[in-house]
């Protein structure tokens, strides 16, 4: 349990190391190069977004609570804070990460958490209006369905699962994210590990 009170500032370093290798993919069903959107409103995209469910970094696992909240700063960078806790009971935590957009892409990002590692942060699929997203890495290790609040009907979760899946995402690794005291110990949640 002590160990995890330092493991939340390396979240997203995690994900930066998984992500360096992002011309291996998980598996063979790869499906070629990642297609993320071809257009975004990157500004409309910025604001709070919960983790619905997610392929978890090892310091992700059991985490609750889980949100980041994405920022566009005046040079055009993506400021992201992340939010999280151990437990329902226990403290909100948080870390810091910058996003830089590729090749001036809106949907795909150039994530730094940790010098000297990256990652992109490519954004597979969003709502019409917004309400929900899909965001993996290139390295297809890890996946993360978000949502503007923390709840996500049943229908819209299965759909962007069956995207992640056509974009050659292992979709039967991703957990979902307790984001209430109910949901901590349900059938397909992840727990404290």
């Amino acid at each position: 349990m002590r160990l995890r009170r330092f493991a939340l500032p390396f979240i997203l370093g995690a994900a930066l190391l998984a992500g360096c290798a992002h011309d291996k993919p998980v598996d063979n069903k790869s499906t070629g190069p990642l297609q993320p959107l071809a257009s975004l409103d990157l500004a409309r995209y910025m604001g709070t977004w919960y983790v619905i469910g997610n392929i978890p970094t090892g310091a992700e696992r059991g985490s609750m609570q889980l949100s980041n909240d994405f920022t566009l700063r005046p040079d055009g960078k993506i400021e992201i804070t992340q939010h999280h806790r151990a437990g329902f009971n226990q403290p909100l935590k948080q870390s810091h990460a910058v996003a830089s957009l590729v090749d001036g892409q809106p949907a795909r990002w150039k994530m730094r958490s940790m010098w000297p590692g990256h990652a992109e942060y490519d954004i597979l699929a969003v709502a019409p209006d917004y309400s929900s997203a899909l965001v993996g890495l290139s390295s297809r290790k890890l996946l993360w369905i978000l949502a503007r609040t923390p709840q996500l009907a049943d229908a819209d979760y299965q759909r962007l699962l069956q995207a992640a899946a056509a974009q050659g995402y292992p979709a039967k690794d991703v957990l979902k994210v307790p984001q209430r005291p109910q949901d901590d110990g349900e059938a397909g949640f992840q727990s404290d590990f």
